[in-house]
């Protein structure tokens, strides 16, 4: 998992424990631009891995919380420039998908996950009070989460449904819209600037707007082409500006760019399957890989050349010496 700083230029990041060795998953922080790692956290006390992680908006991104992977999916916030935990409660033993930080209070932290939507109160004292929202109502699987900048919570689900809570004047969590956003998962949330909010489908492939202002009524949608796979993510280019801009990135590992009024462009291709072959041709420094998705492809300095498919899934691949002829091996003995 990973999370990006508010000043966009810091990024945390979160890794599993190595192979049969427990407390050595850890969260580091590094610069995007320099790649220098700057903090690392939670070594020693960490369990198998981390499962999400979110910077705080409120204050500049001056907190960080963690949830590791444990049976008992510990979530730790810490004041990550000192390396200290100021808090940190057993959330859930089921599994948790994701936590975020509340935009407006430094002090409410959102669980979501499988069967679960929490909301963490965190107390002067370091204690945390857990709210489950749905105490009352049908469990159902969340996806993602973002907030209206009214700082209303939205949820997407794995039934499709977009889900918008509100808090009443006794601070109780109640439903003020739910709908149905797509056709299988809502796989991701993001409120745009204006107050657009953006939802992404992984199976129907759809992106879709809707206007926050105007009791989230549907804007523009637009549905990717079938070789790109479903949506896992959704970004605009570039954040703050209102020029439509976005980019997608897709369950088939690819990161598309466009906008719901125009058709979108592939700008990165990545295999969407395992990948096991791979080769370097010693006469241009090309590299070519293959994999279980069936893709044969060509590389030059992290750019496609090209890419052809194997009627079968590829295993293994090499290149002559002469660096003019490919040899491929697939699955099936081919």
């Amino acid at each position: 998992c990973m999370s990006l700083h508010p000043n966009a230029v810091l990024v945390a990041s979160g890794q599993r424990a190595s192979q049969g060795h427990r407390l050595t998953a850890n969260v580091q922080v590094w610069d995007s631009r320099t790649l220098r790692t700057l903090h690392v956290l939670g070594e020693g006390e960490l369990g198998v891995g981390i499962l999400a992680l979110d910077f705080s908006t409120r204050n500049n991104g001056d907190y960080l919380l963690a949830v590791d992977a444990d049976r008992e999916h510990l979530l730790s916030v810490w004041a990550w420039t000192k390396g200290g935990i100021f808090g940190r409660v057993a959330t859930h033993q089921d599994h948790v998908w994701g936590a975020a930080f509340h935009p407006l209070d430094n002090n409410l932290i959102v669980t979501h996950g499988r069967g679960l939507l929490s909301v963490w109160s965190r107390r002067k004292d370091g204690i945390f009070t857990r709210t489950d929202l749905f105490k009352d109502l049908l469990p159902r699987n969340i996806l993602s989460i973002a907030y209206t900048r009214h700082g209303d919570l939205i949820t997407g689900d794995t039934d499709g449904l977009i889900t918008v809570w509100s808090v009443d004047a006794d601070g109780e969590y109640f439903i003020r819209k739910q709908f149905k956003g797509h056709d299988g998962g809502v796989s991701t949330l993001y409120l745009l600037s204006e107050g657009t909010l953006l939802s992404g489908g992984d199976k129907d492939r759809r992106v879709a707007a809707w206007d926050c202002d105007e009791d989230f009524d549907p804007i523009l949608e637009t549905q990717l082409p079938e070789a790109s796979g479903g949506v896992r993510s959704v970004t605009p280019q570039r954040p703050g500006m209102n020029d439509a801009n976005i980019y997608v990135g897709t369950i088939k590992n690819m990161i598309l760019e466009g906008s719901l009024q125009r058709r979108f462009n592939q700008v990165v291709f990545g295999h969407s399957r395992q990948l096991w072959g791979l080769t370097i041709n010693p006469r241009d420094g090309s590299v070519a890989t293959a994999g279980y998705d069936k893709q044969i492809v060509c590389w030059m300095h992290n750019r496609l050349m090209w890419r052809i498919q194997a009627q079968s899934e590829c295993v293994s691949i090499t290149i002559h010496p002469s660096g003019s002829v490919l040899a491929v091996g697939t699955i099936d003995g081919h």
